[in-house]
């Protein structure tokens, strides 16, 4: 039900571009814990998309395996963002708030949102431009 209220109020979710993501795994503090698989098992069950409408942009990160996953990286093939940082605020899932920096290549490059996904967990992440700079170019952005 949660889920359905964060579609219905972020348009994004609903009527956004749907952008797949790479997602890996990295070699973490994680790997050898019991019950989180190796980071190499990432790439499986791990799968990540940003969604984009009206300059609401959010990331949806999720774990559609069994098993906990350690060390799960997000980064993009092609440019997806304008350079600049921005804040990171979850509006699903267990993840704290934090913040992105994207280079001048526009690229999420090995960016982890949490250190461990847990089986069947989703995080949706609103992204949200902290400096002029990105704020004006995301405008002119054109994917």
């Amino acid at each position: 039900r949660r889920l359905i209220h964060v579609r219905t109020a972020k348009p994004a979710l609903a009527a956004g571009d749907y952008e797949p993501q790479s997602t890996r795994g990295q070699g973490s503090g994680v790997r050898g814990q019991p019950g989180v698989s190796s980071p190499a098992t990432a790439e499986d069950a791990a799968v990540a998309y940003l969604r984009r409408v009206d300059g609401q942009t959010v990331l949806v990160v999720a774990n559609l395996g069994a098993r906990s996953l350690g060390g799960v990286r997000v980064s993009s093939e092609d440019a997806v963002l304008p350079a600049g940082r921005y804040a990171v605020r979850p509006i699903f899932g267990g993840a704290r708030a934090s913040t992105l920096r994207v280079e001048n290549d526009r690229r999420l490059r090995d960016w982890s949102p949490v250190a461990v996904l847990q089986p069947r967990e989703v995080y949706v992440l609103e992204l949200s431009p902290t400096d002029g700079g990105a704020r004006v170019r995301e405008q002119q952005w054109v994917p």
